[in-house]
């Protein structure tokens, strides 16, 4: 599983680097391989939490590719894997399902109306210098980053006191953990997210973590303390 595992984070990434360099068809190709070789190995429980990973993150490229209705496929597996194994995220899964469906049932003049609200805010980007546009984008980034920083502390903590396999979540936070460490736009703030995630990793995986960030200690020690 760990080489089968090496190469899915070397496929996610280049699928992710596509979508940055706005080839999102390549992006597509390139997170559809990525699913489908793991349809090839048993179905345990942290095989089947890669794949709703892969798949949530696949939803995501067909939306940006107008495949509207493959979004909705793909998120419906989501879910349905979600509840097979009993996982935390299944209440945002299922939002994130249903806004892909309100998106599927839209018409023509509704899709181009988004388009024209996406535009004017790409505009409204534009008109800032280079540097204001760097700084809005890399505040964006951290603080989507360190949302998802506390969603994993939570869900380790509700594993760890459920008593629930945490080596499902383990191998999500590695998914993460791999986009994160080739982020540059984060700047000083990847290396502490990197330190966070693969201490939270240690911690579910039952061993001590190396090198705890201090922006993120007090997250370390509330799931030690669960």
């Amino acid at each position: 599983m760990s080489a089968t595992l090496d190469e899915l984070k070397k496929t996610v990434l280049a699928a992710r680097q596509a979508a940055q360099k706005g080839h999102i068809e390549k992006a597509v190709e390139l997170q559809e391989t990525a699913v489908a070789s793991l349809r090839h190995l048993p179905e345990d429980e942290e095989t089947l939490a890669i794949r709703s990973v892969l798949l949530h993150n696949l939803a995501g490229y067909y939306q940006d590719a107008g495949h509207f209705a493959a979004a909705v496929t793909a998120l419906e597996e989501v879910v349905a894997i979600d509840r097979q194994i009993d996982h935390p995220d299944l209440a945002q899964d299922q939002q994130a399902l249903a806004q892909a469906r309100q998106l599927a049932a839209m018409t023509s003049a509704e899709l181009s109306a988004l388009e024209r609200q996406a535009e004017q805010a790409a505009v409204r980007l534009t008109s800032m210098s280079q540097g204001e546009q760097e700084a809005t984008r890399a505040n964006i980034l951290q603080t989507a980053m360190r949302a998802l920083a506390h969603d994993v502390r939570d869900a380790a903590i509700t594993a760890r006191k459920n008593g629930a396999s945490t080596g499902t979540l383990a191998a999500r936070v590695e998914i993460a953990l791999a986009q994160i460490r080739d982020e540059d736009a984060l700047g000083k703030e990847r290396e502490a997210l990197v330190n966070y995630f693969e201490s939270v990793v240690s911690i579910l995986r039952d061993q001590p973590p190396q090198t705890i960030p201090p922006a993120y200690a007090q997250d370390i020690e509330a799931i030690l303390s669960s």
